[in-house]
């Protein structure tokens, strides 16, 4: 969930005045005819001659979106003006110049904001209106009579204004809309994106916003239910100073590891030259005076004298992840395999067991990157198949393979602690100042239908 506090209305309203300012700085108005009286009159060559120094301020629209408002366009314009009068006889015509200025001129710019077909914020309708007050002073031949009827005149100068600063800028915020289009995916790792795609509409309150992101990582192309649903997080008041605050909860980790189960990417294959040096030893099928594979069961050290052993893990359900504050459990389920290779190349399984296992950690945030310290890590594996009937073989084989599990996982997680994962890098987007909260939401499991 991304939160935008009072700084952001504060940039947003600087960017929204500077179109506005920019626009009435290219005002162009066409010529302008009226009548007074008997006397026809066209205003032409009108252009700003005093640029004004309006002010702006940015507020939510309850359940619709944002409101700028832009006030004190005090501006000045000039113009010159060409009058003539038919009579019977003859036509009259004077020249002369004009003076307009703006007095107490808003405009008021409603964005109504939702969310398009890909999950992005999107402006569904902008508004656009305009008040204040114009006055106009002829100078030159009938400027008395023109000045009397001038009203004709101030009431179509100040909706030409009006028309084209509000339509010129609703032009500008939706070209620079439509050029920064705002992703809504992020590739986070080789074969992973960060789909932050809103899953509702905004909220909008008196003084923030709030954006209802998947937060959700997922293999590219790939599209599955996740069997739990994301926490409700909840309104942090005391966060109102920075510009935007983002909330990311265990379910993104969560839905990283069910995506990668889902879609086979849980499995390691380790190799004797992988194995932790106190194990290695065991995993032989030839060891003449020592204790191995091929010493407990002889009929695997004869038919495979000298094999090569590896291990294939692969896990069985998607692991979970529960952060709380500064600690985090992991919680993970799969198969080890012991296979030897045979004579004829062909890979032969000849133990197979269950592991589970938990992890705890210690987390902390620091330079945008996710730092964490192991505390423990509880493996538990139990024998469920052999190629022999074992007779008791699980209580001498399944303490080895959880030595053998727990050499080979502490030091790969111990070095990724230590190196620290980046959080995710999205466009125009910049982690500051990040910190770990305390909170007791619950990722909340559902059930398939």
């Amino acid at each position: 969930m991304f939160i935008y506090d009072k700084v952001f209305f504060l940039t947003a309203r600087d960017v929204g005045l500077d179109i506005v300012s920019k626009e009435i700085k290219k005002l162009k108005i066409k010529d302008i005819s009226g009548q007074v009286g008997a006397v026809k009159a066209e205003l032409h060559h009108i252009k700003l001659v005093k640029q004004p120094k309006p002010t702006a301020s940015l507020v939510p629209l309850p359940r619709r979106g944002l409101r700028l408002a832009v006030a004190d366009i005090d501006a000045e314009l000039s113009a010159k003006y060409r009058a003539y009068m038919k009579t019977s006889f003859f036509n009259v015509e004077k020249t002369g110049t004009i003076r307009v200025v703006t007095e107490n001129m808003k405009l008021i710019l409603d964005a109504v904001i939702g969310r398009d077909s890909a999950g992005r914020p999107s402006l569904t309708k902008l508004f656009c209106k305009g008040s204040g007050v114009i006055k106009v002073t002829f100078r030159g031949t009938w400027s008395t009579l023109l000045n009397l009827g001038c009203r004709v005149f101030q009431s179509k100068i100040r909706s030409l204004i009006i028309a084209q600063v509000c339509t010129n800028t609703i032009k500008e915020i939706k070209r620079q809309m439509h050029v920064r289009d705002i992703p809504v995916r992020q590739t986070v790792a080789k074969d992973y994106e960060l789909d932050f795609s809103m899953v509702r509409f905004p909220k909008f309150e008196p003084t923030y916003f709030e954006l209802y992101s998947k937060g959700e990582i997922k293999l590219k192309d790939g599209h599955i239910r996740m069997p739990f649903s994301p926490p409700e997080i909840p309104l942090f008041k005391q966060h109102n100073k920075k510009m935007a605050y983002v909330y990311i909860t265990d379910y993104l980790l969560s839905s990283g590891f069910m995506a990668a189960f889902v879609n086979r990417k849980l499995t390691v294959y380790v190799n004797n030259s992988l194995l932790p040096a106190q194990v290695r030893g065991f995993m032989k099928t030839t060891c003449p005076m020592s204790l191995c594979l091929g010493t407990l069961m002889p009929k695997i050290g004869k038919t495979y004298p000298g094999a090569a052993t590896n291990i294939r893990i692969y896990a069985t359900e998607g692991p979970t992840v529960h952060v709380r504050g500064a600690s985090m459990g992991l919680a993970g389920w799969g198969v080890v395999n012991i296979m030897v290779t045979g004579k004829d190349g062909k890979q032969q399984p000849i133990m197979s067991a269950t592991l589970s296992g938990t992890a705890n950690f210690t987390v902390h945030v620091s330079n945008s990157r996710v730092f964490f310290n192991i505390v423990k890590l509880t493996p538990k594996v139990t024998v469920v198949k052999s190629a022999l009937d074992d007779n008791g073989l699980g209580a001498i084989v399944e303490p080895l393979l959880k030595i053998a599990s727990k050499a080979f996982l502490l030091p790969k997680l111990t070095d990724l602690g230590f190196k620290g994962i980046s959080l995710p890098k999205v466009k125009d987007l910049q982690f500051v100042d990040t910190e770990i909260l305390p909170d007791k939401t619950e990722v909340r499991h559902t059930t398939d239908q």
